[in-house]
């Protein structure tokens, strides 16, 4: 089974695979809320369709099969105005528009767990707030592993913790190493032998080096109401772009 890591450079607390997938549902969810009846929506939507999409080159419901589509993950997208929008991250901007932070918290998660999304050691309590409220309102489902996250967030209040994703590299590893590093500059086929030679704890403070480094995985209250995916798009966006009247 899949499972989203927390670490801090000492241990290691997990969330099940379950909790991400259900996280696509909601972010998916919201965006079809947020849309509104197919019936009248599909008349702007369906020409923002690619060529050769299953939707209009089925016989079945439209409607069914448009709702499929913007619900399928990350390899769909619609075309505005000559531009390819994807619809896993419409659906993660749209989940950060209108969620509470959990449900932010949520769609960070997803679109940001396989690429170690992060949170400084003096924004850990602020975090574990947020998956406080989370559990209380049962948005965040029990026995999927968010109180042992809780109890890591809380025992080491100082150290970072980062995510990772068990179906891809965990954390610390060799990408996450600042450009400057010197196994980043040689050309050794060896060179990924040798960050594994490394010892931990020079690991961990150079991957951390490099996260530090990198835009826009830092979970943070300095700019968690202004926080977006990409071009920020929302299916709000598009329908403003698309000058559907009544919407």
């Amino acid at each position: 089974m899949s499972t989203i890591y927390f670490h801090t450079e000492q241990e290691t607390a997990s969330v099940r695979g379950s909790e991400r997938a259900y996280a696509s549902i909601l972010c998916g969810d919201l965006m079809l809320a947020a849309i509104g009846n197919l019936s009248f929506a599909k008349d702007w939507l369906i020409p923002l369709l690619p060529p050769g999409n299953y939707v209009t080159n089925s016989r079945g419901d439209i409607e069914a099969g448009l709702a499929l589509f913007l619900k399928g993950g990350t390899n769909e997208e619609i075309i505005v105005k000559g531009n390819a929008i994807d619809i896993f991250t419409l659906s993660l901007n749209t989940a950060l528009v209108l969620g509470s932070d959990p449900v932010r918290l949520l769609a960070r998660l997803h679109g940001q767990c396989e690429i170690h999304c992060w949170a400084e050691g003096k924004n850990k309590l602020w975090l574990a707030d947020i998956i406080r409220a989370g559990r209380k309102h049962n948005l965040y489902r029990e026995n999927q592993g968010w109180q042992s996250v809780l109890k890591l967030l809380e025992r080491h209040n100082t150290d970072p913790v980062v995510c990772s994703y068990s179906v891809c590299d965990s954390f610390p590893n060799y990408s996450c190493l600042p450009k400057d590093h010197p196994l980043k500059q040689s050309h050794d086929e060896r060179r990924f032998d040798q960050f594994h030679e490394i010892p931990d704890d020079e690991k961990w403070k150079s991957c951390m080096e490099g996260l530090r480094k990198m835009k826009g995985l830092e979970l943070t209250p300095d700019n968690w109401d202004e926080f977006y995916f990409d071009s920020g798009d929302t299916i709000f966006s598009i329908k403003q772009i698309c000058c559907i009247k009544g919407a």
